[in-house]
């Protein structure tokens, strides 16, 4: 047989099944056309997806936001007329906007960073095998399957300044010497809420 031959042979057709997928065709060699009934086809498919993002997702975030722009009284709710702006210049006029300001800064950051930190850490040592470790697992995934009712009593509970477990564990290991109003006390509430808002965030990142 020929030098010529053998590269002829060698050589793949246009036609066959390696160079039309190469090419990104199906494995017939021939794409498939599309036409108007097979539009109807996958917007049928993806009508019941889109009409339920729309409704439980964009509806309440246009009509949250115009709510913005309303008179709203939690003492009287018949009157809800349009304002404009003027919710927006008595927010910015309030002598009070600096401290509302500096602690929705504080709690961002001082929940989404330690959650992120505590998180990846547990995420690290359950990649580890050892002993019990799905029930570790299942422990540290129960405060996300508490509901943030049931989160805000327990923490309550536990921050309670004259029964709360907190402060009885405080006293006896002598890191205070008389309970701590946690709940009470400007200083201490955002720590408090704080450090609940950690424990049921940190399983998001884990």
């Amino acid at each position: 047989m020929s030098v010529t031959s053998t590269r002829a042979t060698k050589t793949k057709t246009p036609g066959s099944g390696e160079t039309s997928h190469k090419r990104g065709l199906p494995r017939g060699g021939r794409r498939r056309e599309f036409t108007t009934r097979r539009g109807l086809q996958i917007a049928a498919f993806m009508a019941p997806a889109a009409v339920f993002v729309a409704v439980f997702t964009y509806y309440p975030m246009i009509a949250g936001g115009q709510m913005a722009f309303r008179n709203w009284k939690l003492t009287d709710l018949t009157d809800t007329s349009w304002v404009g702006l003027k919710n927006f210049r008595d927010v910015f006029a309030d002598p009070a906007w600096g401290t509302v300001l500096g602690n929705s800064a504080i709690w961002v950051f001082g929940s989404i960073v330690p959650q992120l930190v505590i998180g990846f850490a547990l995420a690290l040592w359950l990649r580890r095998h050892f002993r019990f470790r799905g029930l570790y697992q299942a422990l540290i995934f129960f405060p996300w399957a508490i509901s943030g009712f049931l989160i805000g009593i327990l923490f309550r509970w536990l921050f309670n300044s004259e029964f709360g477990v907190v402060n009885d564990l405080l006293q006896k290991a002598g890191l205070i010497d008389e309970p701590v109003a946690w709940l009470a006390d400007p200083k201490t509430a955002m720590v408090a809420v704080l450090i609940a808002n950690i424990w049921y965030g940190v399983t998001f990142w884990r």
